[in-house]
């Protein structure tokens, strides 16, 4: 499975700026905070305590921002954050039940789906992960993640032919993912089609996957 928000790694660490952090997560932002200086600059900061692993620290300006920020946007993108700060540091059922509530108040989107859906697949809940990825996707067609979420699930159902479509598609749109050209590589071996599961195996490893593990 694909997680749709995730910490930066690699060197800096806690000598990063903050404009590390507007770019890094510019899909996620968008344009919310764009009239709030003072509030971009104050989600940022929350970003930042995010990859040091300062949750709390995060969780509290997320949610002050939140209040006080009438856009649903920006609502929309503290939310969010707020429930990753609280996958990310182990409390799966707290994280459900913030994005609900998202949900419930209209608040969500495609990334918010994405990872409710991940949550609910980890607690074997693979039929409200379903819903909610074709809720990402219906939200966001371009979205790679929850088509190749989605990908997954079929093929943990066996429905190969199902996965393989689902799998291209997340493919065609980011050419750099691994999990679909894992998933593709090992169906087309349980078909017997040597040339596509080759040509998938190599994909794969040129995307970071180890190739004797796979």
């Amino acid at each position: 499975f694909v997680a749709a928000v995730f910490k930066i790694t690699g060197k800096g660490g806690s000598s990063r700026g903050l404009a590390f952090y507007e770019k890094a997560y510019n899909s996620e932002i968008g344009d919310a905070f764009s009239e709030d200086k003072e509030g971009k600059k104050k989600l940022l900061t929350a970003l930042k305590y995010f990859n040091e692993n300062k949750y709390e620290k995060a969780i509290n300006i997320l949610t002050e921002l939140s209040k006080s920020s009438r856009g649903l946007k920006e609502r929309s993108v503290c939310g969010l954050f707020i429930g990753t700060c609280y996958s990310d540091s182990g409390r799966e059922q707290k994280a459900i039940e913030h994005y609900e509530g998202l949900i419930e108040m209209r608040l969500e989107n495609d990334t918010i789906c994405n990872n409710l859906g991940l949550l609910y697949e980890e607690n074997g809940r693979p039929d409200k992960a379903v819903e909610l990825f074709e809720k990402a996707i219906s939200m966001n067609p371009d979205t790679d993640v929850a088509y190749s979420n989605l990908a997954d699930i079929r093929f943990k159902e066996e429905k190969f032919d199902e996965a393989i479509t689902l799998a291209e598609t997340a493919l065609s749109k980011n050419a750099n993912l691994r999990e679909p050209a894992n998933l593709l590589a090992v169906i087309y071996s349980i078909k017997g089609d040597k040339e596509s599961a080759d040509k998938y195996y190599r994909m794969s490893v040129k995307n970071g996957q180890d190739g004797a593990n796979l």
